[in-house]
């Protein structure tokens, strides 16, 4: 089952501050510097039920999850946290490494392992495959979903050297 963005989510104030202030280049240097080393450790400390970051959108479009992948190169366990938008049961995720010019580390770790395993802020856990969307109709309709989620992502392309945000669709294995 999949799910068209919502027209006018209901957001608070701290998760629209949130939203803008990520979407700015000091917003990003914090948001990539200082708060996911914080939040990776909240996270897996109280099993997904602590963050420094606001737990998300009120109306259930998506929020923040602690994404586990496996190391393409060390086969050790990577936990990143980051946006997510629910498209049904899945889950999209972009590659958007705050609209920098290059891939996170992650990303990277699909390629090798595409199951994950994502925790979403407030404790669900479950296993997903983890596909990269090609260029077309399908890629757009799942960037339209993340974008309805947090509408900073908007202003990612133009600040990314060129580069194009890699859209991935998570569908879900099994639930633990």
């Amino acid at each position: 089952m999949t799910s068209e963005p919502a027209a006018m989510p209901r957001r608070g104030l701290i998760l629209r501050f949130t939203i803008w202030f990520t979407s700015t280049r000091i917003g990003q240097l914090i948001y990539v510097r200082v708060v996911p080393p914080i939040d990776r450790r909240l996270m897996l400390w109280s099993k997904g039920k602590l963050s420094f970051s606001p737990p998300g959108d009120p109306d259930g479009l998506g929020g923040l999850a602690l994404l586990t992948t496996i190391g393409a190169r060390t086969g050790k366990e990577r936990h990143t946290p980051l946006g997510f938008a629910w498209d049904g049961d899945s889950m999209v995720i972009l590659a958007s490494n705050a609209a920098r010019s290059y891939h996170p580390t992650w990303y990277f770790n699909l390629g090798k392992n595409p199951e994950v395993r994502i925790m979403v802020r407030g404790g669900h856990q479950g296993h997903y495959r983890a596909a990269e969307i090609p260029p077309g109709p399908e890629r757009e309709r799942l960037w339209k979903i993340a974008c309805a989620m947090n509408p900073g992502f908007e202003r990612y392309p133009p600040r990314t050297g060129g580069r194009t945000i890699p859209v991935i669709h998570c569908t879900p294995i099994d639930n633990v």
